[in-house]
């Protein structure tokens, strides 16, 4: 009876190795929304980091989030930190353009690992209203080959959830500001 539950366990385990290992390889996350506004205007809430507490959904999710905007918050080179009791991390800016949007380097930091992601912002022109894109791309989830697969399949939904939330709010604190 013992080596029938052992085979069955090792059996289960298998495929969820397998399984694991057939899963997506990147992380690519992509949301947006339109708003009633310019690029410009639309750039000034997205192209300052001291703003970011006003629309974006991180502290909202976890109240434990602590942020640390460096010396420079807006343009190339723009940087942030935050820790908290879920993890902690990074972020850069390495393109800011008040017609196009922002991209930024980013990484989650837990236990001295960082895990990258390339981010982006961006804006796009339509009509009298402007579609503001944000996305995220990654790869390694930081716990190892057979295990990625399955985090970056609970990754992308969570975080997806947390870009339509900062959009909402985005284009709420646009339209009225």
């Amino acid at each position: 009876m013992l080596r029938k539950i052992l085979i069955v366990l090792f059996v289960l385990l298998s495929a969820l190795v397998l399984i694991g290992m057939m899963l997506p390889k990147e992380v690519a996350i992509r949301r947006e929304i339109s708003i009633a506004a310019p690029p410009a205007k639309i750039h000034q809430w997205v192209g300052d980091l001291k703003r970011w507490d006003e629309w974006t959904p991180w502290k909202k999710d976890d109240p434990t989030v602590v942020v640390t905007v460096g010396d420079k918050t807006s343009g190339v080179g723009a940087h942030q930190k935050w820790t908290s009791e879920g993890g902690d991390g990074w972020l850069t800016f390495t393109k800011s353009e008040p017609a196009t949007g922002i991209s930024y380097d980013m990484a989650f930091v837990n236990g001295g690992h960082e895990t990258p992601f390339k981010s982006a912002l961006e804006y796009r022109v339509e009509g009298s209203n402007t579609i503001v894109v944000w996305t995220m791309n990654g790869t390694g989830m930081g716990a190892g080959m057979l295990l990625d697969g399955w985090l970056r399949v609970f990754v992308s939904p969570m975080i997806g959830k947390m870009f339509d939330q900062g959009l909402a709010d985005l284009k709420v604190a646009v339209e009225k500001g």
